[in-house]
This record gives structure tokens, sequence and C-alpha cells, in this order.
């Protein structure tokens, strides 16, 4: 499973521990600053957004998207356009920019409310899943999320995910990948090393 730290990318001793751990970079649109040293994928910027209490802002996402594009390194992918816990209409926000994110593998974040019965039929048009949404929805939805992905041979990647505990569930619900800002901001980038050793200790005994 893939570990994604926030807020790393532009502090020289984040990077640093990043790259020593093996971790990658989630980025937002107003932090894109240059070619990234380790695996990274391109969020929207809805979350952040959202937590100040704006809008979302598509040209500054459309803009980083563009200069991604010219990097040496590309994302591994990027989050669609989002609402956050907005359900429907965040799926149709998302789905309305199919035609215009091209270049970089894009994944739909899912919202509260989203049902299989939504989703299954536009995932022949994506290339992954992102689990967003509240805490408790989250948790409570995310095996089925991991089921979907997988049966279309696609991936899943879990938002908001930064201590060894969420590491540990997200990894025995066979998720690919997580992102949070917990280790960068409170300088424990560490705890990816630490989730890598017992991922291979539990290896052991299987």
């Amino acid at each position: 499973m893939d570990i994604y730290v926030s807020d790393a990318r532009n502090c020289r001793k984040k990077t640093a521990d990043a790259v020593r751990y093996g971790a990658g970079h989630m980025v937002t649109p107003p932090y894109l600053r240059k070619n990234q040293p380790v695996f990274w994928a391109l969020d929207n910027g809805a979350f952040i957004t959202y937590k100040k209490g704006g809008s979302f802002d598509s040209s500054a996402y459309m803009e980083a998207l563009n200069r991604a594009l010219d990097f040496s390194r590309l994302p591994n992918f990027t989050v669609l356009p989002d609402i956050v816990a907005g359900g429907r209409a965040s799926l149709e926000m998302s789905m309305s920019y199919l035609d215009i994110v091209k270049g970089i593998p894009r994944y739909l974040a899912l919202q509260d409310g989203m049902t299989v019965a939504d989703v299954e039929p536009l995932m022949n048009d994506i290339e992954g899943l992102f689990i967003g949404g509240t805490v408790s929805w989250k948790y409570r939805t995310m095996a089925v999320w991991v089921w979907l992905a997988h049966k279309y041979n696609k991936k899943c990647h879990v938002g908001r995910i930064g201590t060894m505990e969420g590491y540990k569930h997200c990894y025995l619900q066979n998720v690919d990948s997580v992102d949070g800002s917990n280790p960068s901001r409170n300088d424990k980038i560490i705890m990816v090393k630490m989730f890598q050793d017992w991922v291979k200790e539990r290896e052991k005994y299987e």
C-alpha cells in the first residue's frame, strides 16, 4: 500500500524524510511548485477550500494540471473535482470534468450518499476510486468501494488517513494507497517506515 503525505513538498527536511522513508506527496494546486522528488498525486483542492468556507477553484486546478503535464515525473493520478460530502451533486460535478482532464489517470472522489448503483456505470470511464467523505462514512463503506474498484481492475485510494491505526485498517481492507497530512504536519513521516516494518513482520507469518 502506497502512502502519500501532504504539506511536505516545499519543505527541505520533510521532503528528505519522504524520500528516506518511501513516502509519496499528495499535492494541492496552490502548492505545486516544481517537479516532485518522489511519486506523487495531484489533488483538486476542494477539501482545503471547503475547510476555509470557499468554493472550488477550477482555474487553479486546471493550471496545476497543465503544469503537471510538463513535469518529467507525472503524477500517479489526479482527483476529479468534487463537492465534499456532496453526494450525487459531487458525482455530477466530477463527471463534467471527464472530457477536460486528460493525460493523467483520473480518480473519482466518493462522497457521502453515493451508492454502488450510482458509481458502477462509470467505472469504465475512470482509472480509480478516491474515498473521501466524512470519517464515519469513509470507514463504514470502505470495503464495498475497494471491492468495486478491484472488480474492474482499478485502484482504490483513501483520503485523510495519517495514523498507524488508519494505515493498518486500510491495508487489511486491501486499499491500494492512502494520503494524509498528519505525518508531515507533526513531523512524523517516520510513521511510514514504521508501517512498512509492520507489514514486513506480518508477511513473515502469512
